[in-house]
């Protein structure tokens, strides 16, 4: 799995297949990080853990998948401000995988 990010050009992180990567441009400068993703989780609970790390919030792996959540894992992408700064965080990951 990989992300990159537009700015600056050029930043790529590249991580092992079974990884979420994550590249975070935050003032112009990107920052990226792999995470091994858990074993066996049903969809919900994959999608909170993936969730809980883009984010950067506490979620259950309960927690209710709003159509907001959905739309940032679909298109792989979430924006917001934070402190008057506009953050972008870019990522990847595998499908879900039934074969555990």
């Amino acid at each position: 799995m990989n992300c990159s990010c537009n700015r600056p050009p050029g930043g790529t992180t590249n991580c092992p297949d079974d990884d979420l990567a994550i590249c975070r441009n935050e003032n112009g400068e990107c920052h990226g990080s792999c995470h091994p993703i858990p074993k066996r989780l049903n969809f919900t609970e994959r999608d909170n853990w993936l969730l809980s790390l883009i984010k950067d919030e506490q979620r259950s792996e309960f927690d209710f998948i709003s159509r907001a959540d959905r739309e940032i894992l679909n298109s792989k992408n979430y924006v917001f401000v934070k402190h008057g700064v506009r953050v972008t965080i870019r990522f990847d990951f595998p499908e879900m995988r039934t074969d555990y």
